[in-house]
């Protein structure tokens, strides 16, 4: 599956990777159990991994995206809960990619927030999800 994130495009792959890291550093300073670290860091790797269900010349696409396109971008978190629901992995990462995430992170961007909110906001949605049963 994580090879899937390298085929996306390197700075997606990167900010994943980012993700994780940050997420699993701000466990580590909260104190979080191993379990809730490893959930911390895989959801933060896997957080965009619909974006590889989304055609490349629209993931690399230089510029503005059409509205349609846009709103294809929009379903990548569907994607991804799409992808992973089947698979062995933590009920509390496939929460991440849930439609009510995905809700929470389209209010966010029509909110008009800025980037580096938009950056942290996984990681404080993976961080309340690592918590919850």
């Amino acid at each position: 599956m994580l090879h899937n994130m390298r085929k996306i495009t390197d700075s997606t792959y990167a900010h994943s990777l980012n993700v994780s890291l940050i997420s699993r550093m701000i466990g580590m300073w909260q104190d979080y159990n191993a379990d809730d670290l490893e959930t911390l860091t895989l959801g933060g790797l896997l957080h965009d991994i619909g974006k590889s269900k989304i055609p490349p010349e629209i993931i690399n696409k230089p510029g503005r995206l059409t509205p349609e396109e846009y709103e294809l971008v929009k379903k990548h978190s569907e994607y991804g809960y799409e992808l992973l629901k089947n698979q062995n992995v933590s009920v509390r990462i496939k929460k991440l990619l849930s439609p009510i995430t995905n809700a929470v992170m389209e209010a966010a961007i029509q909110s008009d927030l800025s980037e580096m909110i938009l950056m942290i906001l996984p990681i404080s949605l993976l961080l309340q999800m690592s918590t919850m049963p």
